[in-house]
């Protein structure tokens, strides 16, 4: 790889990789790096609002997408499960209301993780970009931390 792009020096950031252009590679300002990762995708609506959605070298962000999305599976088992025993007609015994209150436990828990990573992730975008995505996930966190509260809130009332 050259060390500089047709004699002019770019400032530091993430750039077509001169040797497979699917790739974006890390640019220091004097050189290129071993950083890269697959470019965006182009989107309807420029280069910079596909960046902004696609988590690419934001690893924060990629977290914070990933324990959202596991929270969300939780939260639908247990609002599925709940939906369904009533449905059947199972009696809500202690046991049964545990274990739906344990598993909103873990729900609050992957949001709250998905809030510190979503929030770290903004602070990284500027330079890896990710933002739409780092936004994304800390304020879908917040709402899944708030809805499994509730929910938790009600698995109480239940139990007493």
């Amino acid at each position: 790889m050259s060390d500089q792009t047709e004699g002019v020096l770019l400032p530091p950031g993430w750039y077509a990789d001169p040797q497979d252009p699917a790739r974006e590679r890390w640019w220091s300002g004097a050189s290129w790096t071993k950083f890269d990762h697959r470019a965006a995708k182009p989107g309807l609506f420029g280069e910079a609002h596909a960046r902004a959605f696609w988590p690419g070298a934001n690893a924060l962000a990629r977290r914070a997408l990933l324990l959202l999305r596991i929270g969300l599976v939780l939260l639908f088992v247990v609002m599925a499960t709940s939906i369904w025993a009533t449905a059947a007609g199972v009696a809500l015994t202690g046991t049964v209301v545990g274990g739906f209150v344990s598993m909103l436990l873990c729900c609050v828990g992957f949001g709250v993780a998905g809030l510190v990573f979503g929030v770290r992730a903004m602070g990284a975008s500027a330079a890896l970009g990710g933002g739409g995505v780092a936004v994304h996930s800390t304020v879908a966190s917040g709402v899944l931390v708030l809805w499994a509260l509730t929910l938790f809130a009600f698995a109480l009332v239940l139990i007493a």
